[in-house]
């Protein structure tokens, strides 16, 4: 399938809005947006990271504004974090467990996953079982957040349950002691206090985009992952949930 020029241009109008909003706290923003090969092209610094399987170009992103997106069939496909980019991000100053946040697009694939009572990760940035940030949808059935940092579980979730495209989103600053989740740009719930020390480095078994540990594999569609290692305000959540 040939990749239309605009859908391009619209890929990269997203990820340009992503920079100008969010500025030098982007340490990873990966469109998304190939459409052949095994390198998934983090725009910032090169940060690049691999496909496992899904079919890339395999529907347009949100709203048909924002291009290419790859499909995941919900079975061993993923994203995953090679040795390189996982020494990037652990790099001083470059994640920071004590204040940044996620923000990614996904459509689920059926009525029939969101009933299934499973657990489907939509991107997981995590050292370990209790030290992870993690972007879901929970066994309840609802999009949920995991902010786990040193053993201390803070979930916060959203009775959402649609077959349209959306935009899910954590943020989370120890100085300022909150954590916070979003959907479709709009809090939801309110701030929860940041409790634990984080401990250890990203892991490359830990760390994935449409995957937690080897498991827990999204089924549908995910677009415009972004970290950052800054706060993510209220308002730059809200502007990151329009798709133009």
């Amino acid at each position: 399938m040939l990749m239309h020029r605009d859908v391009f241009k619209s890929d990269i109008g997203y990820a340009n809005k992503i920079l100008n909003l969010l500025g030098s706290g982007v340490v990873g923003l990966w469109p998304l947006n190939e459409v052949t090969g095994t390198v998934a092209q983090e725009i910032t610094a090169g940060r690049n990271i691999t496909y496992n399987g899904p079919t890339l170009q395999g529907a347009a992103g949100p709203a048909m504004l924002m291009g290419n997106a790859p499909s995941f069939s919900g079975s061993s496909q993923s994203v995953d974090f090679p040795a390189g980019a996982l020494t990037a991000l652990n790099a001083a100053g470059v994640f920071k467990p004590d204040e940044g946040g996620l923000s990614a697009w996904a459509k689920m694939l059926d009525a029939g996953h969101w009933a299934s009572a499973t657990q489907f990760v939509i991107a997981q940035f995590s050292a370990d079982g209790n030290n992870k940030f993690t972007l879901l949808k929970d066994a309840a059935n609802r999009v949920s957040a995991n902010f786990v940092v040193g053993g201390n579980f803070t979930t916060p979730n959203s009775a959402l349950s649609t077959l349209a495209w959306f935009q899910i989103g954590m943020t989370w600053s120890k100085s300022l002691n909150k954590m916070r989740f979003y959907v479709n740009g709009a809090q939801i719930g309110a701030d929860s206090a940041y409790t634990g020390t984080w401990a250890g480095s990203l892991a490359a078994a830990e760390t994935h985009i449409g995957s937690g540990n080897g498991s827990a594999y999204w089924p549908g569609w995910i677009d415009q992952v972004v970290l950052c290692n800054r706060l993510i305000t209220a308002s730059e959540m809200a502007a990151l949930a329009v798709a133009a």
